[in-house]
C-alpha cells in the first residue's frame, strides 16, 4: 500500500498557484443519505464560462503540469466526462488528479466500519423500543443509554470522516503535487491546482511548512445584465455569466513564538504545554533568567524580528522565586520600544492565575450563596506569605475586603510577615496586615473571626481539621488549593464546589479551583498571542478574566 510521506523538495522550487473549483467537490467516507445530496452538484457540469477561465489562467501562469482534486469521481468520468482534459491538451500542459490513494481509504475505512455496525445496530434497536414503547424515550433507562451510546459513535464516525475528508487528504494531494514536481526536473516549477475552496487553509498551511509558494486563486460568478423575468427562455437570452478571478494576496507566513524567561533553571513544562495547547507554534524557554539580563534579552527578542513579527511574538515571565520573577516581569515591560511591543503575561509558577482562581471562586460562592457584601468581608489567607498567597491576599484587599496574611510556619517570624505584607502594601497599594500564628490557638482565632478562609500553604500540609472546621460560626466560606494529601482543611473534598460541610459553613477544593485556573491561563495565553503592541496580563488582567469566567463581570477591581 502507497505510504503518506511528505518531505519538501531538495534543489527545486514550487509555486503553486491553487484555484477554486466551480462547485464543491464530493468526497465521503460513507454514503451520505439521499435527503443530504443537492441537486445541482450531483449533476458536476462544468460551465463554459469556468472552462474558459481555466484556459485564461493557464495561458497566464503557465504552469508546467495540472491537477485536480479527484472527489468521488472514478478514472472514467474524471478522463472521458471532464472538459479541463482538452483545455490542457490543447495547450501540452499535463493533466491529472490527485487524492488519497482507494487502497489507503479502504484500509481507513476497515477500521472504522465496524463503529458504523454498532451504530446502525443501537439504531435499530432504539427504533425497536420505540415502536415497542412510544414513552420510552422519557423515562426508560436502558432506551437513554442506547441513545447515549448511538450519539456518541454517529458523532465520532462525522469527526473521523471530516478529518479524512480535509486534513488527511490535503497532506495526500500535497504529496501528489510534490512528486510530479520532482518528476520534472526544473529547477523551478510552476503547477496548478484546481480543488474545493474549502481546502484553502488546509493547503495554505502544508505550503508553508513544505516551503511552497502559494497563489490563490478564488472564483466569483456573476450574471451579466441581469433581467428581472421568470420567464426561462427570456431569462437566458438576456444574460449570460461571466466568472471573474480574484487573486488573494498571501499571507504573511510568522509562526507565533512564546519566550519563557524563567528564575528557575527549567521552565514549568505545565505552563509550556498550556501555551502550545493555546495555539503558539514555538515556545523557547530562558532558564536562569535575573533581573539584571532582562532588558537585554527582551530587546534582542523584539529587535530581531522586526516590527511586523512583533504581533507573532510574546513573552512569559516566570518561577519560583516571585520577587525575582517580579523584577524581571517590571524591567521587562519597561524594555518594550515602540514600535516593537509585545505582550507580556506575568504568572510565576502559575501563582498569579491560582490566586486570581480562588478569589473569584470565594466571590462567586458569597454571591451565589447571598452571604452578604464581599467588599465588607474579612478574609484569612493561611500560609499567605507564599506565592499564591500572596496574590490572593493582594487581590482580596483590591475587592474591599479586610485581609490577614497569616503565616503558621513556625520556621517564620512576626517581623518577616510584617516585613511581606508591608512590602505588598507599598507596591499594590492595599491594605494587608501580616500576622504571625505559629501555634493553633492563634490560627484559631483569626480563622473565627474571619468570612472567608484561604488555605494556600505548600503541598501536604493541613491547617485545618475536621474538628476546627465543625468548631466554626455559620456564614464561612473555606477554599482550599492543596492537592495532595493530607490536604490543607480536612473534609474538604478536592472535588468540592460550594458544598456545606456543616450548617451554613461552605468549603471549595483545589479541583474546583484549578479547573478554573487552567481556563483562565489558556484565556490569558491566547489573548497574548493575539493582541498586537503591548499589552500587560498579570494578576489584575487573570482575575478579571476569572470573574468573567464565573459572574459576567468585566470590571477589574481597584488598580494600584
Amino acid at each position: 500500500m502507497e505510504v503518506l510521506e511528505l518531505e519538501p523538495l531538495k534543489g527545486q522550487k514550487l509555486r503553486l498557484v491553487m484555484v477554486e473549483s466551480e462547485y464543491e467537490i464530493d468526497w465521503h467516507l460513507m454514503e451520505p443519505p439521499a435527503s443530504q445530496k443537492d441537486f445541482f452538484s450531483e449533476l458536476r457540469i462544468m460551465s463554459r464560462e469556468y472552462r474558459d477561465f481555466i484556459d485564461k489562467m493557464a495561458e497566464e501562469y503557465e504552469p508546467d503540469f495540472c491537477v485536480e482534486e479527484r472527489g468521488t469521481r472514478s478514472d472514467e468520468e474524471f478522463l472521458y466526462d471532464n472538459p479541463l482534459v482538452d483545455v490542457f491538451k490543447k495547450r501540452g500542459i499535463p493533466y491529472g488528479y490527485v487524492d488519497i490513494s482507494d487502497n489507503a481509504r479502504d484500509y481507513i475505512w476497515s477500521t472504522m466500519s465496524w463503529k458504523q455496525e454498532l451504530r446502525n445496530a443501537l439504531k435499530n434497536q432504539i427504533a425497536r423500543v420505540i415502536a415497542k414503547n412510544p414513552e420510552a424515550k422519557k423515562s426508560d433507562e436502558h432506551f437513554l443509554n442506547l441513545v447515549t451510546w448511538g450519539q456518541y459513535f454517529e458523532q465520532e464516525l462525522r469527526e473521523n470522516e471530516d478529518d479524512l475528508k480535509f486534513r488527511v487528504r490535503e497532506a495526500w494531494m500535497m504529496m501528489g503535487i510534490l512528486d510530479r514536481a520532482r518528476e520534472s526536473k526544473k529547477k523551478n516549477v510552476t503547477a496548478m491546482f484546481i480543488c474545493d475552496p474549502r481546502h484553502t487553509d488546509g493547503v495554505s498551511k502544508l505550503c508553508a511548512d513544505l516551503d511552497v509558494d502559494l497563489v490563490t486563486v478564488k472564483v466569483k460568478k456573476e450574471v451579466k445584465n441581469p433581467e428581472e423575468t421568470t420567464e426561462l427562455s427570456n431569462f437566458l437570452k438576456s444574460n449570460h455569466v461571466e466568472v471573474i478571478p480574484i487573486v488573494v494576496k498571501k499571507k504573511e507566513q510568522r509562526q507565533h513564538i512564546l519566550y519563557f524567561l524563567d528564575t528557575d533553571q527549567h521552565a514549568s513544562p505545565f505552563d509550556m504545554n498550556m501555551a502550545y495547547d493555546a495555539g503558539f507554534d514555538v515556545v523557547i524557554p530562558l532558564g536562569g533568567v535575573t533581573a539584571d539580563q532582562a532588558q537585554r534579552l527582551v530587546q534582542d527578542i523584539i529587535f530581531s524580528r522586526g516590527p511586523k513579527g512583533a504581533k507573532y511574538t510574546a513573552i512569559f515571565v516566570g518561577g519560583s522565586n516571585v520577587n525575582q520573577a517580579q523584577e524581571i516581569f517590571e524591567k521587562a515591560v519597561k524594555s518594550l520600544v515602540p514600535p516593537f511591543e509585545v505582550p507580556v503575561i506575568f504568572d510565576p509558577r502559575g501563582a498569579c492565575t491560582t490566586a486570581s482562581a480562588l478569589v473569584a471562586k470565594a466571590e462567586e460562592a458569597v454571591v451565589t450563596l447571598n452571604l452578604g457584601d464581599v467588599e465588607k468581608m474579612k478574609v484569612a489567607v493561611l500560609g499567605g506569605t507564599g506565592p499564591v498567597g500572596r496574590y490572593a491576599c493582594v487581590l482580596a484587599a483590591k475587592l474591599g475586603c479586610k485581609v490577614y496574611m497569616v503565616e503558621t510556619w513556625s520556621g517564620a517570624s512576626k517581623d518577616y510577615v510584617k516585613a511581606v505584607a508591608a512590602d505588598l502594601n507599598a507596591q499594590f497599594d492595599v491594605e494587608i496586615k501580616g500576622v504571625f500564628a505559629p501555634n493553633k490557638e492563634q490560627l484559631m482565632a483569626v480563622v473565627q473571626d474571619a468570612d472567608m478562609v484561604f488555605s494556600v500553604a505548600k503541598a501536604g500540609v493541613q491547617l485545618l481539621s475536621k474538628e476546627d472546621v465543625d468548631r466554626l460560626r455559620p456564614g464561612k466560606v473555606l477554599l482550599d488549593v492543596n492537592a495532595v494529601p493530607p490536604l490543607g482543611i480536612e473534609g474538604l473534598d478536592r472535588n468540592d464546589d460550594k458544598k456545606e460541610l456543616k450548617h451554613e459553613v461552605y468549603g471549595t477544593g483545589s479541583l474546583a479551583i484549578g479547573a478554573l485556573k487552567r481556563q483562565v491561563e489558556e484565556a490569558l495565553l491566547k489573548k497574548a498571542k493575539e493582541a498586537k503592541g503591548k499589552a500587560v496580563f498579570d494578576q489584575l488582567a487573570a482575575f478579571e478574566t476569572a470573574r468573567e469566567f464565573l459572574l459576567g463581570k468585566s470590571a477589574a477591581p481597584k488598580a494600584g
